[in-house]
């Protein structure tokens, strides 16, 4: 998906606008993490889920640049008071196109251009209580992508508009912590002609489970589904529309592992996930299709560490 070059993924100034014992309010300029549910911000951050990988179902890696963050003006305002703590982001940007984008929105690597139609809107409304048991979240985002073709190339001259919309909960109590997010996509391609153009609304969630063993090691299981047509849960009419395989339009997985803080800055972690559908896969880095197996299985392992 990506050739590790060196990119830069926030480089912002933040002017503090008020601040007092019950609330703060500061302003942001520059590359911003995108606030999107509960894991986007720190999705690089290792130490800040219990998997090896964010929850493909909501935080897709196969277009990580575009959801991780925006060129642009992010407002964050947090509010204390006895029943918890409330905090709001909203701000606008442009967001960070590649090629992974192009593939995801039009198959492959056209002649052309890809550009932001307008800024993208985002925003973020969260919710904690006092004793940290609770959290929930609602994030909103939306985008419009716009295609130049080469001269007499197809497709042509379309533009994408996408929403973004993830509710979060996590509960936490004593040992156990379960998190559980829903998302919806709704996207509309019109402009670049057939087979392109089309209208879904995509959907994804995830439910996960953790269970701390011991004062450093935890093991973790996570469900998570994930559609590009929420009204073609098998693929079906997406495979007669485009030609590849019904598998490649949705997601099925279960994901078991662990994770052993070996310091307060050392982490190992391993996963073992089972896969139906190739919908989480990158199609830049699986340019054919029908060698994916439907069914597959993945084990990962990962060592972190913070400074």
């Amino acid at each position: 998906m990506y050739n590790g070059s060196p990119t830069i993924d926030f480089a912002l100034a933040r002017w503090e606008l008020s601040e007092t014992d019950d609330h703060q309010a500061t302003l942001s300029i520059g590359r911003h993490k995108n606030p999107i549910g509960l894991y986007n911000a720190t999705r690089d951050v290792a130490h800040t889920r219990p998997s090896v990988f964010v929850p493909q179902s909501v935080y897709f890696d196969r277009v990580r640049n575009l959801l991780l963050s925006s060129d642009g003006v992010m407002l964050h305002l947090d509010h204390y008071a006895d029943f918890g703590e409330l905090s709001l982001d909203a701000g606008v940007g442009k967001p960070v196109l590649d090629k992974n984008v192009e593939v995801m929105l039009l198959g492959r690597d056209w002649p052309g251009d890809l550009s932001s139609g307008r800024p993208a809107r985002l925003g973020r409304i969260r919710f904690t209580t006092p004793d940290q048991r609770w959290q929930a979240a609602l994030s909103y985002a939306d985008t419009q992508i716009a295609f130049d073709p080469a001269a007499g190339s197809i497709p042509g001259p379309g533009t994408t508009h996408i929403g973004y919309l993830v509710a979060s909960l996590q509960f936490n109590q004593g040992n156990w912590t379960v998190t559980g997010e829903y998302m919806l996509e709704p996207a509309s391609a019109k402009g670049f002609g057939a087979p392109f153009d089309n209208e879904v609304t995509g959907e994804g969630y995830y439910l996960q489970l953790q269970r701390y063993v011991g004062p450093s090691l935890s093991l973790h299981v996570r469900y998570e589904e994930a559609y590009l047509d929420r009204d073609d849960r098998n693929g079906r009419a997406s495979a007669l529309r485009t030609g590849l395989p019904a598998s490649f339009f949705f997601a099925k997985s279960w994901t078991v592992g662990a994770r052993w803080d070996v310091t307060s800055r050392l982490m190992l972690s391993a996963d073992f996930s089972g896969n139906d559908g190739n919908y989480f896969l990158s199609s830049r880095d699986n340019p054919s299709p029908a060698a994916l197996k439907r069914r597959w299985n993945m084990i990962s392992i990962l060592a972190s560490y913070r400074f």
